[in-house]
């Protein structure tokens, strides 16, 4: 069961480490640069209401000019872009991490069993032997009962769950919160500094 939790945990570290890579290389691969008309020193540009707008082919384009800050892949400081031409690729980078993660989300929960009917714990069914055999001694005299009782703990010697009031109580639980707190702020440490690394 700690197993499969830890391994649980791993998994979102792995995955928030991993997911930024993976973005980025999606909308690297879906983004287009918006189309450019010229340089801002050899393009004529005519400015109404606080937007600028171009001649082409005897229609008034709205265009942008590039500056320094808003340069990037593709993009040419100072170039003159056709407004609504380029393309982000956020668009496409959410619908294909969303279906991404969707079929990986289907075909996990595809592994889901329910098990037989006739299934018992083992923890379970400890208890229920450890019951019997108190019956049985039971039965059989109050002498073979102190003894059967010693071999085999029952139930309401070690109970399997406690209450949150009494967790609180107990080395274990401070323990444990400390441990995994201290996991969180290393692992958001170092999530949030993934894509650096």
């Amino acid at each position: 069961r700690g197993l499969v939790q830890g391994l649980g945990m791993t998994s979102f570290g792995v995955g928030s480490l991993m997911a930024p890579l993976f973005a980025t290389s999606l909308l690297e691969r879906f983004s287009r640069a918006p189309e450019m008309v010229g340089l801002a020193s050899e393009t004529a540009m005519v400015t109404q209401g606080g937007a600028r707008f171009v001649e082409l082919a005897g229609e008034m384009k709205e265009v942008v000019v590039a500056s320094a800050g808003n340069t990037a892949q593709g993009i040419v400081e100072g170039g003159v872009y056709l407004v609504g031409t380029g393309d982000a690729g956020v668009a496409m980078t959410f619908a294909t991490l969303g279906a991404t993660y969707g079929s990986l989300l289907c075909l996990s929960a595809g592994t889901i069993r329910l098990p037989p009917a006739s299934y018992v714990p083992p923890a379970a069914a400890a208890v229920a032997a450890a019951d019997s055999s108190d019956a049985a001694a039971s039965a059989a005299g109050e002498e073979e009962k102190e003894e059967s009782t010693k071999a085999v703990p029952s139930r309401k010697e070690e109970p399997l769950e406690i209450s949150a009031s009494e967790a609180l109580h107990t080395g274990q639980f401070w323990a444990l919160l400390a441990v995994m707190a201290g996991n969180a702020t290393a692992g958001l440490g170092i999530i949030s500094s993934g894509k650096l690394l």
